[in-house]
């Protein structure tokens, strides 16, 4: 059952807004807005999901993070408004992803992952 999320956003106002409504409905919300913060958090803490931002500030963009959290079995959720980008990625790397389109409201983002809660 998912019910730590990581979430990396960078920016502040969305990420708010997201962590907000995931809290309210009992999901422990982390946040981050850079990979090397993301991947701080996922070593110290347990992480069931991961809500990604593919285009980021930093060295690590989303696609990047996925990437190592698929090693570690952790799932992910793509929130991005330029889903050329994500399409050609699942061509490279040999992944599906499973994301929701910016602008999104933080209630759509809680269906998805109700789903994923199997």
């Amino acid at each position: 059952m998912i019910k730590n999320i990581l979430l990396v956003e960078d920016e502040a106002i969305i990420a708010l807004d997201i962590s907000l409504e995931l809290e309210s409905n009992n999901y422990k919300v982390f946040t981050a807005d850079n990979g090397q913060k993301a991947m701080e958090i996922v070593e110290k803490e347990d992480i069931d999901l991961a809500v990604l931002d593919i285009k980021i500030k930093g060295e690590m963009n989303g696609i990047d993070i996925f990437l190592e959290l698929k090693d570690m079995n952790i799932p992910a959720v793509f929130s991005t408004a330029n889903i050329d980008i994500l399409n050609k990625s699942e061509e490279k790397h040999d992944f599906k992803a499973i994301y929701i389109k910016k602008p999104f409201n933080a209630n759509e983002l809680g269906e998805i992952i109700k789903k994923l809660n199997l």
